[in-house]
């Protein structure tokens, strides 16, 4: 058992020196960075308001709960008037204004709509579009969540990131047992194949982790110290791109499950990446299996994404953790993926029980 220790100490060591993984540290910083900037161009490049980057927002906008009454009465406040002309809107009503757009449209300043009760409309439409769902919210407490729709903005292309380099770190890893001076205890012991292949198995897990930890921790600090993660207790329709949403979830508990969806989806990718190492005898060609994936991803995500009848799209792993599929599909999204992950784990499992040694070392 203790040479067993040493020999996943030594060959996860091996693994950590490996360039990929600075090259790594360095691109999930790039990344990071570059998208608050893109982010913060977008601030100030609104049409309807002059302010900066979005950052003092929270210094003009408070805790207010909506209601049929608040909403009317802002609806009354802009009668007529012309709401594309910069500053039209005060700053502290922008965010009421983009939930109200989301019910109303563009033309939702009208007296017609000023008398109607804002949520029952919202109820209206969401069983339009999903006759299966029943909206019971009738308020709404609204506040700054910026830092929230910017790690929204943010997170899938971080996480993508965290998948490249788990794929490029993941698929050589049973070609380097020789490099680290596996073979030979291969050759030596009884067992000493097996061992060493859930050695890899394990420190494939484990720099996988540690690599989704540090991309996903570094995203939420950046955000936090530009932004803050104020309004982490409100509902998640406080986000006007989920305002027609009809879970409870707070924001906090949304974003949490999202990290576990992510995270498990991880899983899988690291479980897929081990099965294509195992199989292949060039790591060239195990990247460009990686490639051909990717590729017919993206094909499919364009073709059908559209097409509200093709939902399998929102089954593809670049979709499943995306908060947008899991609240609005439900929950047999989750199950699909803890299914997938364990169909995964078993078929790798096989492989390194029953695949001779010859066939990927």
């Amino acid at each position: 058992m203790k040479k067993l220790n040493t020999l996943h100490n030594e060959n996860l060591k091996t693994l950590l020196r490996e360039k990929i993984v600075f090259v790594y540290g360095i691109a999930i910083i790039f990344i990071i960075l570059s998208g608050l900037f893109s982010v913060s161009k977008e601030y100030l490049y609104q049409e309807n308001m002059e302010i900066s980057d979005g950052t003092e927002w929270r210094f003009f906008i408070e805790d207010t709960k909506l209601s049929n009454e608040s909403i009317s009465t802002m609806i009354k406040k802009y009668i007529d008037a012309d709401v594309s002309e910069r500053n039209t809107i005060d700053v502290q009503d922008q965010f009421i204004v983009e939930k109200i757009k989301r019910v109303y449209g563009e033309n939702w300043n009208t007296l017609e709509n000023a008398n109607k009760k804002f949520f029952g409309e919202r109820a209206k439409l969401i069983e339009s579009q999903d006759s299966g769902k029943t909206p019971t919210l009738q308020s709404l407490q609204d506040g700054y969540v910026e830092g929230w729709k910017v790690i929204d903005t943010l997170f899938p292309q971080t996480l993508y990131v965290i998948w490249l380099f788990i794929m490029l770190m993941s698929i050589p890893i049973y070609h380097k047992s020789k490099r680290s001076g596996f073979h030979e205890i291969n050759i030596s012991t009884k067992y000493g194949k097996d061992q060493i292949n859930k050695i890899n198995w394990i420190n494939a897990y484990e720099l996988s982790t540690g690599m989704f930890i540090f991309g996903i921790v570094l995203l939420y600090l950046f955000v936090w110290s530009r932004y803050s993660l104020n309004g982490y207790h409100l509902n998640i329709q406080t986000i006007p791109k989920y305002f027609l949403a009809t879970t409870s979830w707070s924001i906090y508990k949304t974003f949490i499950m999202q990290i576990l969806i992510a995270y498990i989806e991880t899983l899988v990718i690291v479980n897929i990446s081990l099965i294509i190492s195992i199989l292949i005898k060039s790591v060239k060609v195990g990247y460009g299996l990686m490639v051909l994936l990717g590729a017919w991803q993206f094909t499919l995500l364009k073709l059908f994404r559209n097409k509200s009848h093709m939902i399998f799209v929102n089954y593809l792993p670049s979709e499943i953790f995306k908060i947008e599929n899991f609240i609005y599909v439900g929950i047999e999204l989750v199950l699909f993926l803890v299914l997938l992950f364990l169909i995964s784990e078993l078929i790798l499992y096989g492989f390194i029980r029953k695949v001779k040694e010859h066939e990927y070392v």
